[in-house]
């Protein structure tokens, strides 16, 4: 968005000393004295009073705390404070022309929540160009891994096409295929066979919402509740039956349940204005004028939908009411079970960058899992997912630097994922208070 709104902005020395800090890669830093939740299964759930120290972007050791002057680190004290890994989103769209909110803010609203990570659902050459900007240091951004653009249209796709597409799509640095909807059974088959080929992960959505059959073709990970949902109101036993090989294959899901709760028109848009004006989610950074407009934007969309349909606009808001519903009560019977989920609550309407992830979480934990098996979905599982284990997830010596600073336990109340003090991206330390009047200049006059 750009608006242009008469609101104060200006850096505390912190912030520009912060600014220089982020284009020195060889900055060494150490955190003091800090109460560890690494998600590694060999190490306790917290390392009381540690010490980790950071060079060249890595996690050079963790010891237990003592009086070292550390010469030549920036010390940042970490007493009474919680150091965890980076938080993966693992299904957003990222901006297009169209969109509320453009690159920048997208960026910057995921890192003030701790998300250190991105995969990009809906990929595109500019997105590939993006991904080479942050890695460039040219703006501040997550780590990106990025779909190919993607296959739905049954009547002109062809095995040979597919093959050349997703062979230039992998020279061009997409990470993986992405399978959205429209094509036949066969189709989907042939694109799962061309994928496997070339050595390319295959996600998204079920083919014709048919679980079943997304497991039977080990597509790695499995996206929304719908096919979830459908299968179990269809035959139950079955469903389990699924589940249980899609675990003994270590596929994943990302069920995206937040989503639903708040594009769903589950609330009336009376309901949903007053809770993001009343709440607003500390959104501090975003004028009252700003979020009216945000708020607008997807009351129109949701108003057309109405005007068009009533009847069908009923009958939707049923459906998403009684999914959501039976899903929430599956999610922790599947977990038990060893369901491998992924965390997001993707993009769209009334969906707040980075916010709206930790609702996300909250509602896993609602469902009855555990604050810590809800923080090894959103970094352990989704670094394993990505085939990258041995680079990111947990606070581990020798991987990539990326970590969050909180002011609380969020083993103890998950909420607590919203006290974030500093976001650790690639070893560069980024305040909250330097990245929100970062991101505040995207709402402020010229």
């Amino acid at each position: 968005m750009r608006y242009a709104y008469l609101f104060p902005l200006f850096f505390c020395l912190f912030f520009c000393k912060s600014l220089k800090a982020q284009k020195t890669s060889e900055k060494k830093t150490v955190i003091r004295n800090v109460n560890v939740i690494s998600m590694d299964p060999a190490k306790p759930a917290v390392l009381q009073k540690q010490d980790v120290l950071i060079e060249h972007g890595l996690i050079k050791s963790l010891k237990p705390a003592n009086r070292s002057n550390y010469k030549g680190y920036e010390v940042i004290d970490g007493t009474n404070k919680y150091l965890i890994p980076g938080l993966a989103d693992m299904h957003v769209h990222l901006p297009n022309k169209n969109s509320v909110f453009q690159d920048s803010e997208f960026q910057l609203m995921s890192l003030l929540s701790g998300v250190t990570t991105m995969r990009q659902m809906r990929g595109s050459q500019n997105n590939l160009a993006l991904r080479e900007r942050i890695n460039k240091g040219e703006m501040l951004g997550c780590q990106l891994y990025i779909s190919t653009p993607f296959f739905r249209n049954s009547k002109t796709f062809s095995a040979e096409e597919c093959r050349d597409s997703l062979i230039k799509y992998k020279q061009q640095g997409y990470d993986f295929v992405k399978y959205l909807y429209g094509l036949n059974f066969q189709q989907y088959d042939t694109l799962v066979n061309i994928a496997r080929s070339l050595h390319m992960d295959l996600t998204g959505h079920a083919p014709r919402n048919d679980l079943q059959k997304a497991v039977a073709a080990n597509q790695l990970s499995i996206e929304h509740i719908d096919p979830f949902v459908a299968l179990y109101k269809k035959d139950s036993n079955l469903f389990w039956r699924v589940v249980d090989t899609m675990v003994s294959k270590h596929l994943y899901t990302l069920p995206n349940v937040y989503w639903y709760v708040a594009t769903g028109m589950q609330t009336s848009m009376e309901q949903k204005r007053a809770f993001y004006e009343h709440n607003a989610y500390n959104i501090a950074f975003m004028p009252k004028d700003s979020l009216d407009a945000f708020i607008q934007t997807y009351t129109d969309e949701d108003m057309k939908v109405y005007r068009k349909d009533p009847v069908e606009f009923a009958k939707n808001v049923l459906y998403d009411s009684e999914s959501v519903a039976i899903y929430k009560k599956l999610l922790l019977p599947m977990q038990k079970r060893g369901v491998q989920f992924l965390i997001s609550a993707t993009s769209g309407d009334f969906i707040i960058p980075g916010y709206n992830f930790i609702d996300e979480m909250k509602l896993f934990t609602a469902a009855g899992i555990t604050p810590y098996d809800v923080l090894k979905c959103a970094t352990t599982n989704a670094a394993n997912c990505m085939h990258a284990a041995n680079e990111w997830g947990t606070i581990t010596e020798r991987k990539r630097a990326d970590m969050v600073l909180l002011a609380d336990n969020p083993l103890e109340d998950i909420d607590n994922l919203r006290k974030v003090e500093a976001t650790i991206v690639r070893g560069k330390i980024l305040t909250h208070d330097s990245l929100l009047q970062e991101l505040k200049k995207y709402y402020t006059t010229p």
